[in-house]
């Protein structure tokens, strides 16, 4: 009888343990790290804003819970970089000239959700989503212009 209850507390402290984890630990793998590049045939963008952004890499960082991201964009200088958590906080964007920061938020492992700021202000949200056989890659993005709100879908092949 002492042994049953002995073993009933030790499994309650395990399962207090592992209930009082923050989440943050449990978050999916993100099937969006990798290398992409653009599809433009498949992709759908306005007649006179074609996609500067050929190729993206996102790398997992150390702790999981977050990428680091890098682009090659054609006829500009510099690669979009920023290295984010999926903590919605914002987080550096180097060579943007559209924004500045970007604050991550993962849905699931196939889609995250990214918004971008310029002066604090909300310049452009957008959603990546990995299809389900993992070979293609969809960023949806919306955003002001001088036009007015413009959106995109971008279409990527893993390479």
């Amino acid at each position: 009888m002492k042994k049953t209850i002995r073993t009933s507390k030790l499994f309650a402290i395990c399962l207090s343990i592992v209930l009082l984890t923050p989440s943050t630990n449990f978050v999916a793998a993100d099937r969006g790290v990798g290398k992409w590049k653009l599809n433009l045939t498949k992709s759908k963008y306005p007649a006179n804003k074609p996609p500067t952004v050929r190729k993206v890499k996102w790398i997992a960082i150390a702790n999981g819970n977050g990428v680091k991201f890098s682009s090659e964009r054609l006829g500009m200088e510099g690669s979009i970089e920023y290295t984010a958590s999926f903590d919605g906080k914002d987080y550096p964007v180097k060579w943007a000239a559209e924004y500045e920061t970007v604050s991550l938020r993962q849905i699931n492992a196939n889609t995250v959700e990214s918004t971008y700021k310029r002066n604090g202000q909300v310049v452009g949200i957008s959603k990546r989503v990995v299809s389900t056989d993992g070979t293609e890659l969809t960023i949806t993005s919306t955003g002001p212009s001088a036009e007015g709100e413009v959106s995109d879908e971008l279409l990527f092949d893993k390479e």
